[in-house]
């Protein structure tokens, strides 16, 4: 006699994804999910598109300067649509190591400026340091040490 329990027995289910996961699951047995890279979110948010390993040798670069250094520089320009000389420089805000400046003329409109570049409502010099204190091993806090002491 054959024992009907033994015919109909339920195969252990395999793990086909969630929603959580990417991967496209196939029937093909030689390929390792191993091989896959899939970024973790982190890895996501740091990526920055605009830097690339030929942009190094541009022009563009950061310098930690002295403000007041800076101001005097200013101060002996002429302004390049009334010429008359007493240029000020002045720190409107704040936004992590960027900063927004206003340069003033006495007598005409004056214009404000940025000291870093925005990339996706972020400026670059901020995910620098992210990115610089993601690769030490660093958290929020030491950036804000770090912040604090430029």
């Amino acid at each position: 006699m054959v024992n009907n329990r033994n015919k109909s027995r339920i195969r252990k289910t395999k793990f086909k994804g969630n929603r959580h996961s990417n991967r496209v699951v196939s029937n093909d047995s030689s390929l390792d999910k191993a091989d896959e890279f899939v970024p973790t979110v982190s890895e996501s948010k740091l990526k920055c598109d605009s830097v690339l390993a030929d942009d190094f040798n541009a022009v563009e670069y950061n310098i930690i300067f002295n403000f007041q250094i800076l101001n005097s520089i200013f101060s002996s320009l002429c302004c390049p649509e009334c010429f008359s000389s007493g240029m000020i420089l002045e720190l409107e805000s704040l936004h992590g190591l960027a900063s927004n400046m206003v340069l003033k003329c006495g007598n005409c409109v004056y214009s404000n400026f940025c000291t870093s570049e925005k990339v996706n409502k972020m400026h670059n010099i901020n995910a620098a340091l992210v990115f610089g204190m993601r690769i030490i091993g660093k958290g929020h806090s030491a950036a804000k040490k770090t912040r604090r002491c430029c």
